[in-house]
């Protein structure tokens, strides 16, 4: 009876799975001349029975892809309740399962709640998954020297490629020393088109057609 139960859980589980698969699957792109990852996989490792770990050496790309998109359940069910964490070395064990593909923490956590947490709680979450580092300015000012001295460029140029140094500056009052208020608005030497066309065209009567 006990048996009977545990294989209709089983069973639920994978139905589960294909119908979560088969969601999916409608929003896939197609991937190597294949309509998706899926029958990419079918047809070259249909017919075998592999590990996750098997597939990852024989075939990295298709691995990450399938991980990707939530479908490494499906072709390849994990057994995660057999793992047993004092005899596995977590850090190999991810190595081994995520090392090819650039997963974040935040995926990881979604995809395997428990090798999330014990990478974390041994200390080893860095090693699997190092942080992203922010851009550390340092002298915000030097930085902008650097990186863009030799240009002539406007406030609103600086601010779309770098919105951050932007901010950096104008927080510590350094925006008027690197990008002066007149950049933008000069013209031809001139503090401004209306100042050029008076020095040029000021004693003359003209039309906007002689302009």
């Amino acid at each position: 009876m006990e048996k009977d139960r545990k294989q209709l859980c089983k069973d639920k589980i994978r139905q589960d799975q294909e119908q979560e698969a088969d969601k999916k699957k409608k929003k896939m792109k197609p991937y190597r001349g294949y309509v998706d990852a899926l029958e990419c996989f079918n047809d070259l490792f249909g017919d075998r029975e592999m590990t996750r770990n098997q597939l990852n050496k024989e075939d990295s790309g298709l691995y990450t892809r399938l991980r990707k998109e939530g479908l490494l359940d499906h072709v390849i069910p994990e057994k995660r309740e057999q793992r047993d964490w004092n005899k596995i070395d977590p850090l190999e064990y991810f190595r081994e399962h995520y090392g090819n593909g650039d997963i974040t923490r935040s995926q990881l956590s979604k995809e395997d709640q428990r090798l999330y947490g014990r990478l974390l709680k041994d200390g080893l979450l860095d090693q699997a998954i190092p942080k992203k580092k922010s851009r550390d300015f340092g002298d915000p000012l030097e930085y902008f020297k650097e990186h863009y001295g030799n240009r002539e460029m406007r406030r609103g140029q600086l601010k779309k490629e770098n919105q951050r140094l932007y901010v950096k500056l104008k927080k510590e009052g350094l925006l008027d020393q690197v990008i002066p208020e007149k950049i933008g608005v000069t013209y031809r030497g001139y503090a401004s088109a209306l100042e050029c066309f008076n020095d040029l065209f000021g004693d003359r009567e003209m039309t906007r057609g002689q302009l």
